[in-house]
């Protein structure tokens, strides 16, 4: 007997990113409309209909590339991904310094998250649902391989095993903080934790 009724509710919550090029434009536009409902309404109001309306797509093209909410918010966690990825190490390499990395990935960091820091906050919320943990791994693989290589250039650390010790902990740590402050702004003025996040790292990469 066939089903009756909605088809069910696809089970891995994935985009289908576009084939053609000339659909990129769409997809995209559907990605920052995801974003900007999130800023404005929260997880709770991350709706396909809401998005699509934002968009000014229809409900059947949204879906063509996104079968739920939960395909949208990985959408989005993508795009955040990689913009903060793309920032950091582009920033990594050209430091000339410890103290100089710290600065210049702090000052980046403000500039990409103040603009729409409830909107990370939100999205931060929806990391099961949209079964980005793995992705979220692989980005701190990205930036221990990247920081131990800038200490190795720096000569801030010899053995490639105690680079990527070094690395391990100023990642791990670094990211507690920034989810910490993402989940709750008003704890501590931002201007306040790049220096404090140099004596940080000057600590770690002393030892």
């Amino acid at each position: 007997m066939a089903r009756r009724g909605r088809p069910p509710k696809p089970r891995a919550p994935r985009p289908r990113p576009p084939r053609l090029e000339r659909a990129r434009p769409t997809f995209e536009a559907v990605v920052e409309a995801a974003e900007r409902v999130l800023h404005a309404r929260g997880a709770a109001g991350l709706t396909t209909n809401r998005v699509a309306e934002v968009a000014g797509v229809s409900i059947s093209s949204l879906y063509h590339y996104f079968p739920n909410k939960e395909a949208l918010a990985s959408a989005v966690f993508d795009r955040v991904l990689a913009r903060f990825l793309d920032a950091i190490v582009g920033e990594l390499r050209v430091a000339t310094s410890l103290d100089d990395a710290t600065v210049r990935v702090g000052a980046r960091f403000i500039e990409l998250s103040a603009p729409r820091l409830s909107m990370y906050a939100q999205l931060w919320r929806l990391r099961t649902t949209a079964e980005a943990h793995e992705r979220i791994a692989e980005h701190h693989r990205v930036l221990i391989d990247e920081v131990a290589a800038m200490l190795v250039r720096l000569a801030l650390a010899d053995a490639d095993a105690d680079a990527r010790a070094h690395a391990f902990v100023i990642v791990h740590a670094v990211d507690g903080i920034v989810n910490a402050y993402g989940n709750n702004p008003s704890a501590v003025d931002p201007a306040r934790l790049a220096p404090i996040f140099a004596r940080l790292l000057r600590g770690i990469a002393q030892t």
